[in-house]
């Protein structure tokens, strides 16, 4: 029986010299490339539905503030036949600009009295009504408030006004 001896060095297998690593060391790093550009889009998408959900919950507490306003306001005109309101006629900045408030508040503006009625518009308009009537016709409710526990920490902020007739 003869042995046949090969020759190792000329087979397929030798000739690769190290193909099959390359390639597949440039599959895992394409790989990892992908998964840091994943990464990197879902921390951006979580930032913004952070951002989004901050303003929603400082909406939503500027209108639970306004409601709150508005059903007081409500309660007094039942009781009161010209309700007043504690404001005074001095608006925050916050009220009629775009400066951020510093406090969550609300404030309540008659339109039918002062300032706010002269000129045409509401006061003007009533003039023919009777006078208790037009002096409590309208009140311009303002209210703040932030997404946050403590208005020091708060990321947004919310302002929402309403004109309300009791």
């Amino acid at each position: 029986m003869s042995v046949r001896r090969t020759n190792v060095r000329g087979s397929a297998a030798n000739r690769q010299q190290g193909a099959a690593l390359f390639v597949s060391m440039m599959f895992l790093i394409l790989l990892t490339l992908l998964a840091l550009s994943a990464a990197q889009v879902t921390g951006l998408q979580e930032k913004m539905v952070q951002a989004y959900w901050s303003d929603i919950r400082a909406f939503e507490g500027a209108e639970e503030r306004l409601r709150i306003a508005e059903r007081t306001l409500r309660a007094d005109a039942v009781t009161t036949e010209c309700p007043t309101v504690d404001s005074g006629s001095v608006q925050p900045a916050w009220v009629s600009s775009v400066e951020r408030p510093t406090a969550a508040a609300v404030h309540t503006l008659n339109l039918s009295k002062g300032e706010a009625s002269r000129g045409g518009g509401v006061g003007g308009s009533l003039e023919i009504a009777a006078q208790d009537a037009s002096q409590c016709a309208y009140f311009l409710l303002s209210a703040s408030e932030s997404d946050a526990r403590v208005d020091a920490d708060a990321s947004s902020w919310a302002v929402v006004q309403a004109t309300f007739v009791p």
